[in-house]
């Protein structure tokens, strides 16, 4: 047994377990210690990278490779950026929670240390697919525990699974379960792309389930919005392959060149019809895609047109500097009345107070907001490079992956998640050249190139 256990240690297993669960446990925000910001998942994350910086310091592996070059410039830069925010705020008097912007220090550097650690070690492309498994495997079995616990198959102290009608399992709200559904039912798709064996190919398939199902159940509307837009460019990207295969022009291309082309008008068409006699099938689509059959999604919609105004007028009062970390806007009022209703019960909210405490539900203009607009552009950047390089690599599951995810924080702030830049770090390093890392039998499971 102990043989077993020195080797499970000595082959990295044990590491790469770690960061996987890691990953995972840091969406059971109903899991942390009282009001602290720090739970399971994020001990476990912090362990991790003492270990793997402790290998990289007594083996001497680490490397200044393209994708950790990249990471580096990045997080320097946005922290840089974040100072200057922060010193621009305190010129104009900017009023702010300090338990908000410690969180929000913290969460970033997390962030940024997790992400340059994923690459920057030796074959960190074959390594982080085989955390990817374990990603999909432990998600698939916490997505069925907390399916188990909100259907009452066993009860967990302290723990609410239900918001409402909406299951949020093990999170303090649902769109926390909604993204980490969202996330994990592509990344299994995406190891359902790159297996070569149909043992991995059929567990893929089991793994994205649980996902599926409880991202469902969260009624995110955000949730099924990402899947739709998923679908849509896999079969964009695949379709541009099928005409454009090598660079060849054939009868296809033609026909696709003039479907493209054609499309515009289609669609012009298409919406004036609707506008004239489809107010029904309008209604019946946008039912199908958000929660109780589209009832409130005006009044969301005029919230977050709202709070991204608001957003955008901070922000230029910064001088696009920004303000430093931390939530900057006013609580609108119809959110301040909407906490007095009953069913407000169980879930965490900033407190009403003299501070600006509440969040722009954007990524870009939250990083606008916090560190102006040369930091926006500089994760446009990062995110640019990363769908290209997965492209180009030609994993298009794995970049619709990181551009899902990225179209669930055009309404919600997910830039703190480790998740995401586990995503984004995959895409950095789908391109390299690498060795066989997993073997789920005598066939092994290579990152293609």
């Amino acid at each position: 047994m102990r043989s077993v256990a020195l080797k499970f240690v000595e082959g990295e297993t044990f590491v790469d377990v770690l960061l996987a669960v890691g990953l995972i446990l840091t969406c059971s925000t109903q899991l942390r210690y009282s009001d602290m910001p720090i739970g399971p998942g994020e001990v476990l994350l912090v362990l991790w990278l003492t270990i793997s910086g402790g290998l990289v310091v007594l083996r001497a592996e680490g490397r200044v490779s393209r994708p950790s070059l990249t990471f580096l410039v990045f997080w320097l830069l946005f922290a840089a950026l974040q100072c200057v925010g922060a010193a621009t705020g305190m010129l104009i008097g900017d009023l702010h929670e300090a338990s908000l912007v410690l969180h929000d220090i913290f969460a970033y550097g997390l962030a940024a240390a997790l992400s340059v650690m994923c690459v920057w070690r030796p074959n960190a492309g074959g390594r982080l697919l085989r955390v990817a498994w374990f990603v999909c495997g432990a998600g698939a079995l916490l997505f069925s525990l907390q399916l188990a616990n909100a259907y009452g198959a066993f009860a967990l102290g302290g723990v609410e699974p239900w918001y409402w009608n909406r299951l949020r399992g093990w999170s303090e709200n649902p769109n926390q379960l909604g993204l980490f559904g969202a996330t994990l039912l592509l990344l299994a798709l995406h190891l359902l792309e790159s297996s070569t064996h149909a043992a991995a190919s059929a567990a893929a398939l089991v793994f994205a389930g649980p996902a599926a199902v409880a991202g469902h159940l969260s009624k995110s509307d955000t949730f099924h919005v990402v899947v739709a837009v998923a679908i849509l460019a896999i079969a964009g990207v695949k379709l541009l392959d099928w005409a454009f295969e090598r660079g060849k022009v054939r009868i296809r291309s033609t026909v696709m060149a003039i479907a493209i082309l054609g499309a515009p008008i289609l669609l012009v068409a298409s919406a004036s019809l609707l506008l004239d006699n489809g107010e029904e099938t309008m209604k019946s689509i946008i039912g199908a895609v958000t929660k109780d059959n589209g009832e409130g999604v005006g009044q969301e919609a005029d919230l977050r047109v709202e709070i991204w105004r608001q957003a955008l007028l901070r922000g230029l009062q910064a001088a696009t500097l920004g303000l430093g970390p931390g939530p900057h806007l006013e609580i609108p009022s119809s959110v301040i009345s909407g906490r007095r209703a009953p069913k407000e019960i169980n879930v965490v909210h900033p407190d009403v107070n003299v501070t600006a405490n509440f969040e722009s539900h954007n990524n870009f203009l939250e990083i606008f907001l916090q560190a102006g607009l040369p930091a926006a552009i500089a994760l446009a950047w990062l995110l640019a490079i990363a769908l290209l390089t997965a492209y180009r690599a030609r994993f298009v599951l794995l970049a619709v992956t990181v551009f899902g995810v990225t179209v669930f924080g055009l309404t919600n702030v997910n830039l703190r998640q480790p998740i995401y830049w586990f995503s984004i770090a995959m895409c950095l390093t789908c391109g390299e050249r690498l060795r066989p890392v997993w073997r789920l039998t005598s066939t092994p499971l290579l990152l293609r190139t």
